[in-house]
């Protein structure tokens, strides 16, 4: 019967229809625990059972199930089962890291807002898990938590989280568009790199940094507006961006790392705050439709800046800068180039 009720949750899920009938928790034989004896509270530590379709039940054998076993190293409690659909109860507070890991079959999950946080690759590699609702309990969504779900293609993260760790949301190709609240401060490196299909991305107003390839190899993003609050984009955060045609970087940006735009191929306008002191090297490396760019006073040395960006055909270096390091090789248009008295060195 489990079995049976396990393909029509699949084929209602996969159809986008709601799930009316609710089943009863799976029994504890369907699962390794550990009970504290002092607390009373449980901890699943692995599913045994072979049910696709999975309901944790809220207690066993008296005791509060408060937790989900994670490990990071061998995978949890549920890493590469072949499971479709998990129902969590409202008694766990804690779902450990790498808990789903490789379930490759799982399309749905429950998340009860008794959780406070999405632990590092809790689903890592559910490459059939099409959509998530993260409850407004969770702060923080940890380090490679739906890393290489490429079929998640609906996400909603609520107003409570503060901060996305390294490569979250890394491979998602299913992603079209993402908003990320205002109560976001920090997004970690690579955390939407290689979502092929991500086009457009509201960012919080409050991140001061874009993370080093937060949006690398987004090839579909077409438009990002950076908001105000940023003062930093660090080394490769756009890097290969085919689509980007156009970029404001905003006033309070003062350092732009290496190869920040290379490879975006599509991209022909940029406007750089006089405020950027660093711009890294080979930061607009081949942007081949790049036409108008404005150096910054305050840059001192350029270094593989506007290698083979065959488009531009004027360049003006500002007074400050000392030191040009094939900025301009392979610039097949270039006819003007305005080179200060300050620049003593030319390679």
């Amino acid at each position: 019967m489990r079995k049976l009720w396990g393909i029509i949750v699949a084929v209602l899920l996969l159809t986008g229809l709601t799930v009316a009938v609710a089943e009863s928790a799976n029994p504890a034989s369907d699962f390794d625990y550990y009970i504290n004896d002092r607390t009373k509270k449980c901890t699943i530590t692995k599913y045994i059972g072979t049910d696709t379709t999975v309901v944790i039940p809220s207690s066993i054998k008296g005791a509060s199930v408060t937790s989900i076993k994670g490990d990071a190293l061998f995978g949890g409690a549920f890493a590469g089962c072949d499971v479709t659909s998990v129902v969590i109860p409202t008694s766990v507070t804690d779902i450990g890291a790498a808990a789903f890991r490789n379930c490759d079959s799982l399309i749905s999950v429950t998340i009860p807002n008794s959780v406070t946080s999405i632990a590092n690759e809790v689903f890592w590699s559910c490459n059939s898990l099409m959509s998530v609702t993260i409850p407004n309990s969770v702060t923080s969504i940890g380090s490679g938590a739906f890393h290489g779900c490429d079929r998640l293609t609906n996400l909603t993260i609520p107003n409570s989280v503060t901060k996305i760790g390294d490569e979250a949301f890394r491979g998602c190709d299913g992603l079209t568009s993402v908003t990320i609240p205002n109560s976001v401060l920090s997004i970690g490196s690579f955390a939407f790199a290689n979502c092929e299909s991500l086009m457009g991305i509201t960012l919080s107003n409050n991140i001061t940094k874009i993370s080093a390839c937060t949006f690398y190899e987004c090839k579909n993003l077409m438009s990002i507006t950076i908001p105000q609050s940023v003062i930093q984009i660090e080394n490769k955060a756009f890097y290969n961006c085919d689509r980007l045609t156009s970029i404001s970087i905003p006033e309070r940006v003062n350092s732009i790392g290496e190869y920040v735009f290379s490879e975006c191929d599509s991209l022909k306008n940029v406007t750089i705050p006089d405020g950027v002191t660093r711009l890294g090297k080979g930061a607009f490396y081949n942007c081949r439709s790049l036409a108008n760019v404005s150096i910054p006073k305050g840059i001192t040395q350029l270094e593989l800046t506007f290698w083979k960006c065959t488009s531009l055909t004027s360049a003006t270096v500002p007074e400050g800068v000392i030191f040009i390091d094939n900025a301009f090789f392979g610039c097949s248009n270039l006819t003007s180039v305005t080179i200060p008295k300050s620049v003593t060195s030319i390679s």
